[in-house]
């Protein structure tokens, strides 16, 4: 059977960049819902419930806001990492990212998604700084 993994646009290139040994579909949300952890929500169960027939779904996300409380898959289980962000996701484990917080504290990370994103962090910065 399939696996689905439902994740932020901002993982897109890391995730289609692994080749795993199992069938799998991915779908992507928009960046932008992360600003509204409500729409997110509704818009994680709207395709949770039309996401059927898989032997899991991965929700590639941390809590983001609290846009994953209370999610729930129709026939599949529902995998939902225990991370506030997407951080810990990206760096490996919550163990590396406590590690690496620790190690260089301030540090600010970028990813590839939040580069191409059509409101990603560098946009925003210079709408900022422009001001």
């Amino acid at each position: 059977m399939t696996v689905k993994i439902i994740a932020c646009e901002v993982m897109k290139e890391e995730l289609l960049a692994i080749s795993p040994d199992f069938q799998v579909e991915y779908e992507f949300i928009p960046m932008k819902l992360h600003l509204y952890p409500q729409k997110l929500h509704i818009e994680l169960q709207n395709i949770l419930d039309r996401s059927l027939g898989y032997s899991k779904i991965i929700l590639a996300f941390g809590l983001c806001g609290g846009a994953t409380k209370n999610l729930k898959a129709s026939d599949s289980p529902l995998i939902i990492p225990r991370v506030h962000d997407c951080l810990p996701i990206l760096l490996g484990s919550k163990t590396a990212y406590e590690h690496f917080t620790k190690e260089e504290l301030g540090t600010f990370y970028l990813s590839c998604g939040w580069m191409i994103a059509e409101k990603n962090i560098l946009s925003s910065h210079q709408q900022v700084t422009r001001q």
